[in-house]
């Protein structure tokens, strides 16, 4: 269930065959057929985001009354349409009605152009999250780190929740409920100063 899953605004609905696919084609899992029409979805929707980036609408009668009629503020100079789709009020297929493509796109291939422009600043912000914690399982946690002893900066629930569960690295820490940024911080420089003294001196 994506509704589970860790990273969520990856696994969205819309976007399943992109990321799963060339997967089940490389598996034998996929017809020639549904392959095909992949590529094509794929193909529209590279074209209709690079129009949206650079088709721009300037205020009118008409752009304004229909942003008027969906709640949403007239423009006031041009913007592009993915500038517009961005608005929580408009939907692609708004967009559309304002400034069609030269091919009518599935629609599946609409409703992953409107998630992708829609979600594309939370995506980037949890991408980067995910490049955080990667970064973070690769710093190892000594068995023998004494929670109690030496990690004092740590909140008291932070501190016996790693005493008792003992992750290997700081991104399994991360994860722990009731770890905090805050914590993780503290952590990674009580490692650090920690390794430092450890290291002979040359």
């Amino acid at each position: 269930f994506t509704s589970r899953a860790e990273y969520r605004l990856q696994m969205r609905e819309d976007n399943a065959d992109m990321r799963l696919m060339a997967f089940g084609r490389d598996h034998g899992l996929v017809s020639d057929e549904s392959w095909q029409r992949f590529l094509d979805k794929q193909l529209q929707t590279e074209a209709e985001l690079k129009r949206l980036e650079s088709q721009r609408l300037a205020p009118g009668t008409a752009v304004d009354d229909m942003l008027r009629q969906r709640g949403s503020t007239p423009l006031r100079e041009s913007a592009s349409l993915v500038e517009l789709l961005r608005r929580p009020e408009l939907r692609y297929e708004d967009v559309v009605e304002l400034a069609p493509p030269s091919s009518r796109l599935t629609a599946d291939a609409g409703e992953h152009i409107e998630a992708t422009v829609k979600y594309a600043g939370y995506v980037e912000r949890q991408a980067d999250d995910i490049a955080r914690l990667k970064r973070l399982e690769a710093h190892r946690i000594p068995v023998d780190f004494d929670y109690d002893a030496e990690a004092q900066p740590l909140s008291t629930e932070a501190r016996q929740k790693l005493a008792s569960l003992q992750p290997a690295t700081v991104g399994q820490a991360a994860r722990v409920s009731g770890v905090s940024p805050a914590d993780i911080s503290a952590l990674m420089v009580l490692l650090h100063a920690r390794g430092q003294r450890q290291t002979p001196a040359n």
